[in-house]
């Protein structure tokens, strides 16, 4: 039994190693969140396979300035409605 804990210790701990694997900086997190509070809120649709694949970028975009500026380029890529397009987004 001990054996299998260490086994599964040494995954998790490589697993943390991977360089995709950041620590989290909360107060980072909190100052880009709050940024977003500036804008209303409406949920107007539901999710949609069309609609996500046009924001994927928000996975990857930890930054609001950052966020603003790829949901712009997103947009102009796309055909949707700007407003509807950056609640989506949101």
């Amino acid at each position: 039994m001990g054996y299998r804990n260490l086994a599964l210790d040494n995954r998790f701990t490589s697993f943390c190693s991977l360089p995709i694997v950041k620590r989290l900086d909360l107060q980072h997190i909190e100052a880009q969140l709050k940024m977003r509070l500036q804008y209303p809120y409406t949920w107007s649709r539901k999710q949609d396979n069309a609609w996500d694949a046009a924001t994927r970028f928000i996975y990857k975009t930890s930054d609001w300035r950052r966020f603003v500026a790829a949901m712009e380029n997103a947009w102009q890529d796309s055909d949707f409605n700007k407003s509807d397009f950056s609640q989506y987004a949101m």
